[in-house]
């Protein structure tokens, strides 16, 4: 459902730009566009919310310092270089220092005896 929604808001959108217009018509093309292109990303990644267990597990702690760190970035209107700059170090720090994780030992077949 969140595809069929994302993509008639996309429509609607090139539908608004292709029947021309200045103002109202302008805005709501913008509108459409940006809703639509945001729904279409949560259908592409609805797969991996559904099927990620670990994401349900946040706690509240981690979601508050994710809504007041968005919050200061509005308010204070960091470039959007820094911001994306900012994050791909993070990963990259995480990435390379974070906990090295062992792939797991392939199931033994039991032996037979003759």
């Amino acid at each position: 459902m969140v595809g069929v929604l994302g993509l008639m808001l996309l429509v609607t959108a090139g539908v608004l730009t292709w029947m021309g217009g200045k103002g109202v018509p302008e805005m709501w093309a913008g509108a459409c566009f940006k809703v639509g292109l945001v729904m279409a990303t949560f259908w592409l990644a609805l797969p991996a919310f559904t099927s990620n267990p670990d994401l349900g597990r946040s706690s509240w702690v981690t979601l508050l310092t994710g809504v007041a760190i968005a919050l200061v970035i509005a308010r204070v209107k960091i470039p959007p270089q820094i911001i994306v700059g900012g994050v791909s170090v993070f990963v990259v720090l995480v990435r390379v220092l974070g906990p090295r994780r062992t792939p797991p030992a392939p199931p033994q077949r039991p032996r037979r005896e003759f």
